[in-house]
């Protein structure tokens, strides 16, 4: 996943790179100012392996503030499931109210560490993916027919299942260390039927959980049944 960091104080740019990078994040980009964000941001949105799909994002800036950023990024409909994670020294509750209503995923007030760094991402993705197994379950419910029918039985089936994997996979590398996205695809498969695919994901997401050696013991007796 492709990363920018969105501050005019350099020592904070450098702080947010080092906890990502802590947390397994290598492919980081930097700029001074929102214009300057939003620049390399529609840049690089259709090209492949440089588009950059979040964003963590200071509030107080010069030229263009960080919500006016994410006011920018929300209207234009070239830059699709941008994840933006707004940082800020900021803790009025308006401006909690203002972040919220124009598209943030979450809020960040500086200083953090890394545990709630990491907390808050971890949030992103539970909240993506909450609400992409809340879509299967409504297109379970409009189109019955699939229930009857085997994974990749035609086109449309197909098409949505590439659609909600794409979406589970961006929100999966917003926590590359977590269960919670090979969890979210081994669902998925399950609920499409393509059961040789769901047990992957839900083993890779048991020896994420537990590591492999663990996972083995724990699955070792649901295979002899």
């Amino acid at each position: 996943m492709r990363i920018i960091v969105v501050d005019d104080f350099g020592t904070m740019r450098q702080i947010v790179r080092t906890a990502l990078v802590n947390l397994g994040f290598t492919d980081i980009v930097e700029a001074r100012h929102g214009k300057e964000a939003l620049d390399k941001i529609i840049a690089n949105h259709d090209i492949a392996g440089k588009k950059i799909e979040m964003g963590i994002i200071d509030w107080n800036m010069p030229i263009m503030t960080g919500v006016q950023l994410l006011q920018k990024i929300r209207e234009d409909k070239r830059i699709d499931n941008f994840i933006f994670l707004m940082l800020t020294a900021e803790q009025e509750g308006d401006k909690v109210v203002t972040a919220l209503q124009s598209g943030v995923d979450e809020y960040l007030v500086k200083p953090f560490n890394h545990g709630t760094f990491k907390g808050k991402l971890v949030n992103i993705a539970k909240k993506k993916l909450g609400k992409i197994e809340k879509e299967i379950e409504e297109f379970f419910l409009k189109n019955a027919e699939f229930e009857s029918k085997p994974v990749d039985a035609d086109s449309s089936e197909k098409e949505k299942i590439t659609e909600f994997k794409k979406r589970i996979l961006q929100a999966g590398e917003i926590i590359p260390w977590s269960c919670l996205g090979p969890l979210a695809l081994g669902r998925m498969y399950m609920q499409f039927k393509g059961y040789e695919k769901a047990e992957v994901q839900l083993r890779k997401a048991v020896s994420i959980e537990f590591g492999v050696a663990e996972a083995h013991k724990l699955l070792s007796p649901v295979q002899r049944q």
